[in-house]
């Protein structure tokens, strides 16, 4: 049985937290194993999931209203007829449209082909960029 002691680190229980609520089952077997050894270990963590379990498990007993009953059937009815729509017919390709797509791949090639402007500027830029930041945030190079 694993040793399920009181949380001391709560900086290690919010991301455990949330990697369960954004976790697509609360299977442990599906967690990362840092987040199922947490929730072994600590009863708050526990707790949690436990109650996130519960809050999902009453989510789906909710009684359903009646028109969204009637809703689905409909929907339902309708979806073989759905299914069934000829998609076997193709129109061919228009000439503007052979046309366009043959000059954007053209000028596509051509840009491509010419020579790029050398941007040495652009580290200076950078460099005085983070300079300036760390002059704000308190730290100096």
């Amino acid at each position: 049985m694993p040793d399920r002691t009181n949380c001391v680190d709560r900086m290690d229980c919010e991301p455990a937290r949330n990697c369960i609520f954004q976790a697509d089952t609360l299977d442990p077997v599906c967690w990362p194993t840092d987040v199922a050894e947490r929730m072994a270990k600590c009863a708050a963590c526990t707790q949690t999931a436990l109650e996130l379990r519960q809050i999902e498990d009453d989510w789906r007993h909710l009684p359903v209203p009646a028109d969204a009953i009637q809703a689905q059937t409909a929907f339902l009815q309708k979806l073989p007829a759905m299914r069934t729509v000829n998609r076997t017919h193709r129109a061919a390709p228009s000439a503007l449209g052979m046309v366009a797509a043959t000059s954007q791949v053209v000028l596509d090639a051509l840009s491509w082909m010419m020579p790029r402007p050398i941007r040495v500027a652009s580290a200076v830029i950078v460099g005085n960029f983070a300079n300036n930041v760390g002059n704000l945030i308190g730290t100096r190079e």
